[in-house]
């Protein structure tokens, strides 16, 4: 599943509905504090009110806690009178995902159940486009932020929306499109093609017999003919309650429960779980998506040697970095075989360094304490345990008859030397363990040598977040804020070869000011676009969206510049953007 269109009213710097157009590979420039970041931050807002219901939080989890102060902070002008209003638009491309169809398997043959039995085992299979907006506003007498509205799109048409007052007290379903194709009877199709059969028959009988007057049975297309008992139902009961998380909002992951009653418990059901499949499943899919996204900050941590890797890293870990040397403390082949390409290969960044196991094997002994020394062997392994406190000697002579003999020290590195080479026996052994433990190092090519983090280039550290991010099994979005930080422009322009390559299975949402990225892609798309037997796998220039955002009087704007297939704009930068480069050199 990828997202593939946000829409922001209100957000932050953004006030007038502005879309950004969301591809494999999307690219937000403009000026400085013009609002890339908050594209970014609309996202990760949007996953915590879904999961947790927050509205108005102090701090994102997602962006590594970063503090935002809340609604007030995020609302346009700081204007509690607005609403913010975020849509998003996202495509299944043929994911089934969440659904709530469970109790299909209960219809019989009866009528009854029958009048009930709605699309419900296709929906899941048949939604391809979905679209969600959250109305988000303040309440005044809870004094906290809630969702006011929620409005689904399946398909790209409307087919439902729920509301709730300010009090967050009666959330409701206000809004069924019982016309969408997915709320049809499941025997829709048939008893239309039969009624337009039967017509057309009446009417082809009028045409041989003139005389023939023609009639219409007012039961045929009645109402009632296209309607299911879920229609009626949802009729009568009007507006339909039902629990929530935050204002009109539903909990995630769980089945709706509604204020629908029916005196067949079967019924009741199927109904809820109709209400669930449009209007839960939406957001279990979307929330799954953002769950397996992340994003990585503009300052990336570099770590000492003191820093401890965890083994549960959390998604917000990836906002400074931590959670990259997280992952890689733990070995795994295929990731890091990729890895090491993107590093070390000459067609590739070529920074010289490689990731490289380090094994190491360990025996444990378990040596009882003792003075009863009977054999050689038993000295070794008390020198074994204590070395530096033990002192022996060996005589020819027999100590008990004549101990003023002359006495040979030993010395306790032969001991130690014998011991490593030569199995040995000792009753003072009760016990041993083998370990071998396995880590992940960086290799410096050039010298040969391991190196630490703290050894190397400071961009390299900066820049490796990203590597290890487009290389994880995340499906999500993988966001990242200026990744051309600290690193030579050769190294930027390959950047743009990472996230062609790595954008199969996953989404990338970069803010850059990086023109080299730029003209690597547009590069690609070209050679794709001239050469059939380039090297590189062909670009679409409906691959890429590349947004500007700009800054004016009634607020940000955003502007999708549109490529051609021959790589290159159709339209020039909006306010000379990289026209400082023409400036220096003419």
């Amino acid at each position: 599943m990828r997202i593939t269109k946000l829409t922001l009213t209100n957000f932050r710097s953004f006030k007038q509905e502005q879309t950004i157009t969301f591809a494999p590979i999307t690219l937000l420039f403009g000026p400085n504090s013009v609002g890339k970041s908050s594209v970014l931050m609309a996202l990760f807002y949007l996953q915590q009110i879904i999961e947790k219901g927050q509205c108005n939080p102090q701090r994102l989890e997602a962006l590594g806690n970063k503090l935002v102060g809340g609604f007030k902070n995020l609302v346009n002008g700081r204007d509690l009178s607005k609403s913010i209003v975020i849509r998003i638009d996202y495509d299944k491309q043929g994911a089934i995902g969440s659904t709530y169809a469970k109790s299909l398997d209960l219809l019989t043959e009866s009528s009854t159940l029958h009048d009930v039995s709605l699309l419900l085992q296709d929906q899941a299979v048949a939604t391809e486009q979905v679209g969600l907006e959250f109305v988000i506003a303040w309440s005044k007498l809870q004094k906290t932020a809630y969702v006011q509205k929620l409005s689904v799109w399946l398909n790209n048409e409307f087919i439902c929306e729920t509301s709730c007052d300010e009090g967050l007290k009666n959330p409701l379903i206000t809004r069924l499109n019982l016309s969408h194709v997915l709320l049809l009877p499941s025997d829709h199709d048939t008893w239309l093609e039969t009624m337009l059969a039967d017509s057309e028959e009446t009417i082809w009988s009028g045409w041989y017999q003139p005389n023939m007057a023609l009639s219409n049975s007012s039961e045929r297309f009645s109402e009632n003919g296209l309607k299911s008992q879920l229609h009626a139902d949802l009729k009568h009961h009007k507006m339909v309650g039902f629990k929530a998380i935050s204002g009109a909002l539903p909990k995630p992951n769980k089945l709706l429960e509604t204020t629908i009653s029916h005196e067949d418990s079967v019924v009741a059901a199927i109904i809820n779980e109709a209400l669930s499949e449009v209007l839960v499943s939406p957001l279990d899919n979307l929330l799954a998506i953002l769950n397996d996204s992340l994003c990585i900050g503009p300052l990336r941590c570099i770590p000492d040697s003191t820093y401890q890797p965890s083994q549960y890293p959390r998604q917000g870990d990836w906002y400074d970095g931590k959670a990259c040397w997280d992952a890689l403390s733990t070995p795994y082949l295929m990731r890091d075989a990729k890895i090491n390409e993107w590093l070390a290969d000459e067609d590739k960044l070529n920074l010289g360094y490689q990731l490289v196991y380090v094994t190491r094997d360990s025996e444990t002994r378990f040596i009882k304490a003792s003075l009863n020394f009977e054999r050689t062997e038993d000295v070794m392994a008390i020198n074994d345990a204590v070395q530096g406190q033990l002192m022996a000697s060996l005589s020819k002579e027999n100590l008990d008859v004549n101990p003023e003999s002359e006495q040979v020290p030993v010395s306790m590195e032969y001991l130690e030397e014998l011991r490593k080479n030569n199995d040995i026996y000792s009753s003072f052994y009760v016990g041993n363990e083998i370990d071998k433990t396995s880590f992940v190092s960086l290799w410096d090519i050039r010298n040969q040598i391991p190196v630490t983090t703290s050894d190397i280039g400071v961009g390299i550290s900066q820049l490796l977040p990203l590597i290890v991010a487009s290389q994880d099994e995340r499906k999500g979005i993988i966001a990242c804020e200026q990744p051309e930080l600290h690193i030579h422009p050769r190294v930027q322009v390959v950047l743009g070869d990472l996230l062609l390559e790595s954008c199969n299975d996953k989404s990338f949402l970069i803010e850059t000011h990086s023109e080299h990225i730029i003209l690597r892609i547009l590069r690609r798309i070209r050679e794709s676009h001239k050469d059939s037997e380039a090297k590189y796998d062909p670009i679409n220039p409906n691959e890429i969206s590349i947004i500007y955002l700009q800054s004016t009087g009634e607020g940000v704007i955003t502007k999708k510049l549109e490529i051609t297939d021959d790589g290159d704009f159709e339209h020039d930068w909006p306010d000379g953007f990289f026209d400082e480069r023409d400036e220096e050199l003419f």
